[in-house]
């Protein structure tokens, strides 16, 4: 019986040691992929970290960008909307250059004997001349005949082809007399021209006057 008992303990004792040894040794494999596992873990929290920050500085860079090409598109049309003003003025510009230049023709009219209030009086001709300054909106009108000659000087402004004068000032030769000092002037330029109106007061119709070709 002993026999069979000591062969049954070191049976039992063989057992538990091999039992012992594949507990340890599983355990030791649990515990390395454990390891494996939470560093694997941990490289991933690393790894969706940067993800994270990354993405945050695309949010970040791409709100930037947008910012900066909005902006960018208002300067250009900001820009657009300057050159398209300076080209207007630019062809406003040229425009009135264009016309800049000496008119002369020829007008009739009425020479008064003893003042503007007299029925005597004769049909006379002479020669008229326009300068048009378009840098000063002025324009210098004479007339010229035998009995001397009258000066006016028009202030205004153009728009288009057409000027009109806000001010008047008038000059004269001692023979004659202009018996309508204040009359305000319109111009209607052309290609190589000019065709003249006169108007008496702010609400009288426009009298046309005479055409006065340009000189080159």
């Amino acid at each position: 019986m002993s026999d069979i008992s000591l062969s049954s303990l070191g049976l039992l004792l063989v057992v538990f040691v091999i039992y012992a040894l594949i507990f340890n040794s599983r355990s030791s494999v649990l515990i390395n992929k454990r390891d494996n596992l939470e560093r694997e873990v941990s490289r991933l929290n690393e790894n969706n970290q940067q993800l994270q920050q990354q993405n945050s500085e695309l949010t970040s860079a791409n709100s930037r960008l947008m910012s900066e090409r909005n902006e960018a598109i208002e300067n250009s049309e900001k820009f657009q909307n300057q050159a398209n003003r300076l080209r207007r003025e630019l062809n406003a510009v040229l425009k009135q250059n264009q016309y800049t230049g000496y008119y002369t023709g020829n007008f009739t009219s009425k020479y008064f004997y003893g003042g503007c209030n007299s029925n005597n009086f004769e049909i006379i001709e002479g020669e008229q001349t326009i300068v048009y300054l378009p840098q000063l909106n002025l324009v210098v009108h004479s007339l010229k005949s035998k009995y001397g000659t009258l000066n006016y000087r028009y202030t205004g402004e153009i728009n288009g082809n057409t000027f009109t004068s806000d001010s008047t000032e008038y000059n004269r030769t001692e023979q004659i007399e202009a018996c309508e000092e204040k009359r305000s002037l319109v111009i209607k330029f052309e290609d190589d021209s000019l065709r003249l109106y006169y108007r008496s007061d702010d609400n009288s119709e426009l009298v046309e006057g005479s055409i006065l070709q340009k000189l080159e």
